[in-house]
């Protein structure tokens, strides 16, 4: 009899571990992704979600749609740095770095994607828009219907790079990008919707394109409330 109960037990536990197994997600970004706001946003959805980060800095939709985003014998265009999955800092992308497809088939299985894209894109292709949001739709594709979410980017005003290359014609990339994102299944998080505390207003980008510490923080944490 006793036995039995042991071969019962050994029988259970696959499920066991699977009842218990923390849903894997992934986070694809780009260089606010491997700063305060990509740090905070993982933290905060760690204790629900086994947290696997991919950031490259300038990354875009494109940069994710290869198979590997720095293939071996290529000049890298990224060369500012990237996270590891576990969110580790380093400088020099790797050849074997993924692309989404990778990432997919690496981290098996992965229940839910955040996607947090678009500054680079927009202030790319903010003019000419058509073909970078096609990228984002085909991005979305190669998910294969998992949960998904998509952190836009903020906003940036007068006095910034991205506003003297792009004008308005910026924000209505942004909204394009929502409008698109949206009709697929996956949910826009619409990061000019983020306020900051200490001002009441929507978060600004006060580094340049880059966010402060504080600032990175508020966006991260505000973007995983909305995960949740």
């Amino acid at each position: 009899m006793k036995n039995k109960y042991v071969l019962l037990l050994f029988l259970f536990l696959p499920s066991i571990s699977l009842a218990f197994r923390k849903p894997t997600l992934l986070i694809v970004g780009d260089s606010h992704s491997t700063m305060d706001f990509g740090s905070s946003m993982a933290a905060q959805l760690g204790a629900s979600f086994d947290v696997k980060r991919y950031a490259v800095c300038s990354g875009s939709a494109p940069t994710f749609l290869k198979d590997k985003v720095c293939p071996a014998g290529t000049n890298c265009p990224y060369r500012c740095g990237y996270t590891t999955p576990d969110g580790t800092f380093n400088k020099v992308v790797p050849s074997t770095f993924p692309g989404v497809n990778g990432m997919l088939s690496k981290q098996t299985p992965v229940d839910m994607v955040v996607i947090a894209l678009g500054t680079n894109d927009g202030n790319n292709s903010c003019r000419t828009p058509s073909g970078a949001i096609q990228k984002m739709r085909d991005l979305i594709g190669r998910l294969h219907g998992r949960a998904c979410f998509w952190v836009g980017p903020p906003a940036y005003g007068p006095g910034t790079e991205i506003y003297r290359v792009c004008g308005n014609t910026y924000d209505q990339f942004v909204s394009l990008m929502r409008t698109a994102v949206s009709a697929l299944g996956c949910r826009f998080i619409d990061s000019r919707e983020i306020f900051d505390p200490q001002t009441g207003k929507p978060i600004a980008a006060d580094r340049g394109i880059h966010f402060s510490k504080r600032l990175g923080t508020v966006w991260g944490t505000e973007a995983a409330k909305s995960v949740r």
